[in-house]
């Protein structure tokens, strides 16, 4: 996908609002679809500056806790998704650190975080990692979908 593609993806899902009522139905949807189909995810959604919602089924490990928090990093400095970032990039990591300064230790390109949108702005994401990092980003998305129908 081009950048303006997923920018524009990015512009569907705003929410007028967005609060930890929110996030526990988002996240339960995803973790149901982690129970259902037997993926080994880990899902965070970060709100105000605090993590809201955590899930880890079973085969998801604390390295994937990690990646889902480097994740969420990069979409809060950014205010974009994670598939944002590494287009924008074309997933050269040490452009990270040359163009921006940050260390991949505490950022990454890999997809699988979105951000949470609302009228004002950036306001936190929702990051998932444990499968492909497409497969992260896929979920979240159609999750998103599947929520703002109803």
């Amino acid at each position: 996908m081009m950048l303006e593609q997923i920018e524009n993806l990015e512009r569907q899902y705003v929410f007028d609002k967005f609060d930890r009522t929110t996030a526990y139905a988002i996240g339960t949807l995803i973790a149901n679809k982690a129970i259902n189909q037997n993926l080994p995810i880990t899902i965070e959604i970060y709100l105000n500056d605090m993590t809201v919602y955590r899930y880890s089924h079973t085969g998801s490990n604390p390295i994937n806790m990690n990646w889902s928090i480097r994740k969420r990093n990069s979409v809060l400095m950014f205010g974009h998704s994670t598939m944002w970032l590494n287009e924008k990039l074309k997933g050269e990591y040490p452009l990270l650190e040359a163009r921006y300064g940050l260390n991949s230790e505490d950022y990454t390109l890999l997809e699988g975080s979105f951000p949470i949108l609302t009228q004002s702005g950036v306001i936190g994401a929702i990051s998932v990692s444990g499968l492909k990092p497409q497969e992260d980003h896929q979920i979240i998305v159609d999750t998103l979908t599947e929520y703002l129908a109803k």
